[in-house]
């Protein structure tokens, strides 16, 4: 299983500029343009409040052009929409 410390050693090979990577439920209030955020679609902890190991990484960026439009790109393997939790902050 591919673990958030594997990602952020591959992530400069891969020339994501990472702002932030970790469970869903704590995506940053601020999103910044220009960065990669890697979100696994688990929240920290479960309803008996025991911590999550995770389920499946997805990816988004918030693309600023020199126009100043922005565009928010979201990737997930297995073609899903992104979760209201990510929309809400995008």
């Amino acid at each position: 299983m591919l673990t958030d410390t594997d990602i952020k050693e591959m992530a400069p090979q891969m020339g994501l500029d990472l702002a932030y990577i970790g469970f869903k439920d704590n995506i940053p209030k601020r999103i910044r343009s220009n960065k990669h955020y890697i979100i696994n679609l688990d929240n920290a902890f479960d309803t008996e409040g025991q911590r999550n190991g995770g389920t499946h990484w997805v990816c988004f960026q918030v693309v600023r052009y020199p126009n100043d439009k922005c565009e928010a790109i979201y990737f997930d393997s297995y073609g899903f929409p992104p979760p209201e939790i990510i929309k809400k902050r995008v």
